[in-house]
C-alpha cells in the first residue's frame, strides 16, 4: 500500500511518467507529420491500416496501455488528456465526415472506460487483500484465545488434581492406618 501512495503521489518524480510523457510526444510529431508515408515509410503499413478503418490515434493505446499498468489511473488520465489533445485537431482535419468522426471519438473515449474498469477491479483486489488479511489476524486472536484457554483449564485440572485428589488420599490413607504413603 505504501509504495501505490508514494506512486500516485509523487507523479512528477516517477521515471515512467517520464517515458510515457516522451512516448506520447513523439506519436503526436507523428501524427501531425500526416501521411506517414513521406515521411517514416516504415510506418506506412499502419497508416494504411488506421486510414483504411477509419480510426485515428490508436498507436497512442501503446502509451495508455503502459499508463494504466504503472502509474495507475491518475497517470492513465494525464496521458490519455495528451494523446486526446493531440489527435483532436487532425481527426478535425482528415475528413468532415461526421461518422468518421463519430466512430473515432468512441474509439477514443473507449479507453476511459478501461482506466474505469481497471481501477475498479484494482480497488476492488485491494479491498479483498485487505479483507483477507484483517480476517487472518481475527482468525489468529481467536486461535491464540483457544490455545489460552485450553492452557488455563490445564492448569485448573491439574491444581484440582494436586488439591483435591491427592488430599482425599491422604486422608483416607490416615484413616486406614498407612503412616505416609
Amino acid at each position: 500500500m505504501i509504495k501505490r501512495i508514494t506512486r500516485q503521489s509523487c507523479l512528477l518524480h516517477n521515471p515512467h511518467f517520464w517515458v510515457l510523457v516522451l512516448m506520447t510526444a513523439a506519436l503526436v510529431v507523428l501524427y501531425h507529420a500526416w501521411p506517414w508515408r513521406d515521411y517514416a515509410p516504415w510506418l506506412s503499413n499502419f497508416a494504411l491500416f488506421e486510414l483504411k478503418y477509419d480510426m485515428a490515434g490508436s498507436l497512442f493505446m501503446i502509451p495508455l496501455t503502459y499508463a494504466i499498468l504503472t502509474l495507475w489511473w491518475r497517470g492513465a488520465l494525464i496521458i490519455w488528456s495528451l494523446s486526446f489533445v493531440a489527435v483532436l485537431p487532425q481527426m478535425i482535419q482528415l475528413t468532415s465526415d461526421f461518422g468518421f468522426w463519430l466512430r473515432n471519438m468512441y474509439l477514443f473515449f473507449l479507453p476511459l472506460s478501461l482506466i474505469l474498469i481497471a481501477s475498479l477491479v484494482l480497488k476492488w483486489r485491494h479491498k479483498e487483500t485487505k479483507t483477507t488479511a484483517e480476517r487472518e489476524t481475527e482468525r489468529q486472536a481467536y486461535m491464540s484465545q483457544v490455545f489460552k484457554c485450553q492452557e488455563d483449564e490445564r492448569q485448573q485440572i491439574a491444581q484440582e488434581i494436586h488439591d483435591g485428589s491427592i488430599q482425599t488420599l491422604l486422608a483416607a490413607a490416615n484413616r486406614v492406618g498407612c503412616p505416609h504413603f
